[in-house]
């Protein structure tokens, strides 16, 4: 089409085929970044066989991948290919430097009559220098180039190689992204979209989202129902709120820190391009599970929370509501901090429950939180469950007045008794707020770092 409509075509395409490299007329090769050759591409075979790389591969396009490719197989090979990669870039720019060019002659007379003022090589072909008068001529551009006749239409005049020994100079590799193209909110702004419409296109997940909401909203809603003031309700109503922080952390956890490890690979393909900035990505992959996650546990809380009959107050039900969107956004922080922190999803799934069944214990109701041995009590201040736990318990009990009869030895006459003998009124609901959401901040600081140290091209530093 590009030939029959007289076209320019401008294609990026990666490992081609040797009939596809054989449609292109001309080719640029790109390596870290850096030009390596631009010109005809059915010369490119020639121009590296000059350098002394002649072609070791029957298609043309997978012997430029592994000339220019970085090896890091071990780090002598890393070496050795940043150092050939560089005197690659270096030779180009030189040739580029010294006016150096293509010439193409229409006739076999021009090709004479040019053939008559340059000297040849092994290859068939000649550097052409525009600036005769401040380049040497007449020197090889490859140790290895010998003396033969002119052959093709297509030559260049003899180049000068750069005194220098660039063989065993440090290679100068990208070692830093490229400078951003667009703006920060565009990029986060088109990523959201992205992974919000991947997100609507994964049906399975959001029917399943639903599914668990409706469900745990049924089974704990009515196994806890009508929650009265006697002393068996002081139990069902600790039981509950440690039912709704598990319900809380897991749904999220395991989902988020699946989708993030199974698009790492793509995070790479596209760092490595520079595509975008990993702040914005980082942004806007956590914003798109927002209402993933969100919007299913809301639901789930309003029900529980009118069927068990928790205290039907407006100002209660939204500092409750306020203490699940803090344990969400911790959640996914954690989510995060644990995808960008490991290497494997087996590995994350055996090191996830290990690391939240500990915190659960510091959570403050399978041990009194004032009692546990200072050696380890230090915990439970990192302890993100600790916080919500604590804030909702205080939430529900702050204001309410038990029943107690005769045949009860142990009774709690109201809310605040249960607080203290379960150690959670240590901080109140404000603070409790507040550092629930540093801590959650901090897990989304270890995930950035993680992201911009760990999951990252190996060729880039930082």
């Amino acid at each position: 089409m590009a030939h029959e409509r007289n076209l320019c075509t401008l294609m990026t395409i990666h490992q081609p085929s040797a009939e596809m490299v054989a449609q292109f007329d001309k080719l640029i090769l790109l390596s870290q970044g850096k030009l390596v050759y631009m010109g005809p591409a059915d010369q490119a075979l020639q121009y590296f066989e000059k350098l002394g790389y002649p072609s070791t591969n029957p298609n043309p396009a997978n012997f430029y991948i592994d000339l220019m490719t970085i090896d890091f197989a071990s780090s002598a090979a890393t070496k050795e290919s940043e150092t050939r990669v560089q005197s690659l870039v270096d030779c180009y720019a030189e040739f580029n430097r010294n006016g150096s060019k293509l010439l193409v002659n229409k006739s076999s007379s021009a090709g004479s009559e040019t053939a008559e003022n340059a000297n040849s090589n092994s290859s068939g072909i000649n550097i052409h220098n525009s600036k005769e008068a401040e380049t040497p001529s007449n020197t090889n551009l490859a140790p290895s180039s010998s003396s033969s006749s002119h052959r093709g239409s297509v030559y260049y005049e003899s180049y000068t190689s750069p005194d220098k020994d660039i063989t065993n100079e440090t290679a100068n590799i990208v070692l830093h992204e490229a400078t951003p193209r667009n703006s920060w909110i565009s990029e986060t702004r088109v990523l959201l979209k992205r992974n919000l419409l991947l997100n609507q296109r994964n049906r399975s997940l959001i029917y399943a989202a639903l599914f668990q909401s409706i469900m745990m909203t049924i089974f704990t809603g009515f196994v806890f129902f009508q929650m009265k003031t006697d002393q068996s309700s002081v139990q069902n109503r600790v039981g509950i709120m440690l039912v709704i922080l598990i319900q809380i952390t897991f749904p999220v956890t395991f989902p988020v820190m699946t989708n993030v490890m199974l698009n790492r690979s793509i995070l790479m393909r596209e760092r490595s391009s520079s595509s975008y900035r990993m702040s914005s990505y980082f942004v806007a992959h956590a914003l798109s599970f927002v209402p993933l996650t969100v919007i299913p546990l809301s639901v789930m809380f309003t029900g529980v929370y009118f069927i068990a009959h928790f205290q039907y107050s407006a100002a209660k039900y939204f500092i409750a509501l306020s203490f699940l969107l803090c344990m969400v956004y911790s959640s996914i922080g954690i989510s995060f901090a644990l995808a960008m922190l490991t290497d494997s999803l087996d590995t994350a799934y055996i090191l996830t429950p290990t690391i939240m069944s500990i915190l659960y214990l510091f959570a403050g109701n399978f041990s009194n939180a004032s009692a546990v041995t200072p050696v380890l009590r230090w915990i439970k201040y990192i302890c993100i469950y600790y916080y919500t736990y604590s804030g909702l318990m205080q939430n529900e009990f702050r204001g309410l007045e038990f029943e107690c009869d005769n045949s009860t030895s142990n009774c709690y006459k109201t809310g605040e008794d249960v607080l203290s003998t379960y150690g959670l009124d240590e901080f109140p609901i404000w603070l409790n707020i507040i550092i629930e959401l540093a801590l959650g901040t901090g897990l989304f600081v270890i995930g950035y770092i993680a992201l911009r140290w760990v999951a990252k091209p190996r060729y880039l530093w930082l």
